[in-house]
């Protein structure tokens, strides 16, 4: 009965913090950040119908009008015209014109030559669809990339050469491409190399006793409720949370640190002591904290041997 009871306390407080920090049931026009997300999916569905090689003339019409519609909703909100959101769909948007243009067919019913929201000179169109091809990668790039996933393993002991916060900036900058729900982006990262703020958040940590005295440097993954709107992307921030980290963890790999992921499968009590403890916001759930550090030169790691590729890999079939 106990335990029951801690599940459902558990449940129940992430039903709050879900209920008060997401989009869920909120309106777009009053919520910067709801505005900022659904403009950034209005943009990227944009983005994508022109991806496509059969793109049709005039296709993707309530994509372009829904942009539109967002756009002036963020331009009514003083929201700032550089913005990431703003500007991709600026570009999105430009790009939709210009292939238009390109094949000489008229859409000024759809997107009005006064609108004034592709502006030529600050839209990026090159930015809109990138060229993507079976050349992207050499030989020699294509084996260093897979044995950098092959040689990746979880470090829980480091060298003592001091880490340069721009090298860390870098590490973090490397994993901005890591794909996300709409291209929405509500990863975050809250990066110290601070040894006082680095015992207090792993104080709160169940796994890393043993070493966690002698960290270098620490990641909390976390990811913002506020870009999901739905009961169905009540999960999406450990979806999007757990891809970051998997690009962290590569990046510190190449980079030349040594990293171990630390799970934070963590009571509502536990989560809440963290929150108390380290600056993390609460409308963003925490997916889990990474420890990193540079490599000595005698570092080993447990083995981890791995089931065989049948225990994993399955045909995908259709139930009759």
């Amino acid at each position: 009965m106990k335990r029951s009871i801690i599940l459902l306390a558990d449940y129940m407080n992430d039903l709050r913090r879900f209920k008060r920090h997401s989009a869920f049931g909120k309106t777009a026009g009053t919520v910067p950040a709801l505005l900022e997300a659904r403009l950034m999916i209005a943009a990227h569905g944009l983005e994508k119908a022109l991806s496509f090689r059969g793109f049709e003339p005039r296709r993707a019409k309530a994509k372009l009008a829904n942009t539109l519609k967002l756009m002036g909703q963020h331009r009514r909100l003083g929201l700032p015209e550089d913005a990431t959101a703003m500007r991709m769909a600026q570009d999105a948007v430009a790009n939709y014109r210009r292939v238009h243009d390109e094949a000489g067919i008229d859409i000024s019913d759809l997107l009005p030559e006064t609108d004034g929201l592709d502006d030529p000179a600050t839209a990026e169109i090159a930015r809109s669809v990138r060229q993507v091809g079976p050349d992207a990668l050499t030989a020699d790039e294509r084996a260093a990339l897979i044995k950098g996933l092959n040689t990746r393993a979880s470090i829980r002991e480091y060298g003592e050469d001091p880490i340069d916060p721009e090298t860390v900036r870098q590490v973090v900058r490397d994993s901005l491409a890591t794909p996300s729900v709409c291209n929405r982006q509500g990863f975050r990262v809250h990066a110290t190399l601070d040894p006082k703020v680095i015992r207090t958040a792993l104080g709160h940590q169940n796994g890393n006793s043993g070493f966690g005295d002698r960290v270098p440097g620490l990641f909390i993954v976390t990811c913002s409720m506020t870009i999901f709107s739905t009961s169905s992307e009540r999960n999406q921030a450990f979806v999007d949370g757990g891809l970051f980290s998997m690009s962290l963890m590569l990046s510190l790999h190449a980079h030349g640190f040594g990293a171990c992921p630390l799970n934070w499968s963590a009571s509502y009590r536990q989560d809440n002591a963290l929150r108390a403890a380290v600056s993390i916001p609460d409308d963003e759930v925490v997916i889990m904290m990474i420890s990193f550090g540079p490599l000595a030169e005698d570092t080993k790691a447990a083995g981890s041997r791995r089931y065989a590729l049948d225990h994993v890999l399955k045909d995908l079939e259709a139930r009759t």
